[in-house]
């Protein structure tokens, strides 16, 4: 039933006319006197106005430590009790799935850890120039995210930042970034390709696992360490090449790249290490640098080479090496090993020649 101006009698003047004589009423007093007394009354004994959304610490600067709103689309405010945003907290949009699109203000310089992790619904963030800090796993887990612009004064991607957004399909990644670090990238199962800003110097371990739409990468001379499983089942990945800057290759980093058919291995590496290219289907020829002394257990276990030539410098193959390589018909081995373990060519079932220099 609708509410009928009569209901209102005159003498509740008394209620609202001191209210609108308040100075924090000085916006609207023009406003409430072009409107009929009684929608006046309904506005003034309406509920108060909606909680803070935002709880926070204010210690001259304000940062953000949680969300209570509806979710949808939200734009952080800038200034809270007269005093600028500058930090969101570690957690402070932890699991909230209802967030749809997030703004983040200018004068924001620091993204604490797991501030948006499981956003599941989070499609999109604006995030500013002002912001140099985007600490571990802000954005992880949030499955709709579909493209982010890091700002250009952050120079670290740091551990598990993207990891599980699996909507991602395109990050630029500024120039003045110098590291990424381990799983930043892990799980970006829609991302197709990103370049690595020169000035990069080391990939972490399972920066870009499971990257499985990832057809190509580029790895600039900056770069000379890459982690373990860095690239493991990338399994669209086709060709790779690692600058002569590469010192250090880590453990199984291309392991189940099945698509993978060419890889040109740094001319300073000095090891093979274990199950590096273990389970790729489609590598059917490598050529090992001068400077290989070691080749790891698994190195090529489950690859499709056919013919392989161990370098003048290896002393010793490990367990497994060249495991189920059923395509593989002939080997030949430099007279500087020393020790072949088990198992090295077990499973090579179309091996046919094996030459001993």
């Amino acid at each position: 039933m609708p509410l009928k101006p009569e209901l209102f009698r005159t003498d509740c003047e008394a209620c609202y006319t001191p209210m609108l004589r308040h100075p924090s009423f000085a916006h609207y007093r023009t406003w409430f006197r072009l409107v009929p007394r009684w929608i006046q009354m309904l506005l003034l004994l309406a509920p108060p106005a909606l909680q803070a959304q935002f709880s926070y610490v204010n210690n001259g600067a304000i940062t953000i430590t949680g969300y209570t709103g509806a979710g949808g689309v939200v734009a952080i405010p800038k200034m809270i009790d007269d005093q600028q945003v500058t930090s969101i907290g570690h957690w402070a949009f932890y699991d909230c799935t209802n967030l749809t699109n997030v703004t983040i203000p200018d004068g924001v310089t620091n993204i604490g850890t797991c501030a948006f992790r499981r956003c599941s619904n989070l499609t999109n963030v604006t995030i500013p120039d002002t912001v140099n800090y985007i600490e571990d796993g802000v954005f992880s887990g949030c499955s709709s995210l579909v493209n982010v612009t890091i700002p250009s004064g952050v120079t670290k991607i740091y551990d598990n930042l993207f990891y599980g957004c699996s909507n991602l399909t395109s990050v630029v990644i500024p120039d003045g970034v110098t590291s990424i670090e381990g799983g930043a990238f892990c799980e970006c199962t829609g991302l197709k390709s990103i370049t690595i800003p020169n000035g990069v110097t080391d990939i972490g371990f399972i920066a870009f696992s499971g990257c499985s739409s990832l057809t190509n990468i580029t790895i600039p001379d900056s770069v000379n360490s890459i982690g373990a499983a860095a690239f493991g089942g990338c399994a669209s990945l086709i060709s790779v090449s690692i600058p002569n800057t590469v010192t250090n290759l880590g453990s199984a980093l291309f392991a189940s790249c099945a698509n993978l058919t060419s890889v040109l291995i740094p001319d300073g590496l000095t090891n093979i290490g274990n199950g590096m290219f273990y389970g790729c289907s489609n590598l059917a020829s490598v050529v090992m640098p001068g400077n290989v002394t070691r080749i790891d257990p698994w190195a090529f276990g489950f690859t499709s080479l056919t013919n392989v030539v161990i370098p003048g410098n290896v002393t010793s193959i490990g367990y497994a090496a060249f495991y189920g390589c059923t395509g593989l018909t002939s080997i030949t081995i430099s007279k500087s090993v020393t020790a072949i373990e088990g198992n090295a060519f077990g499973g090579c079932s179309s091996l046919s020649a094996v030459y001993f220099e």
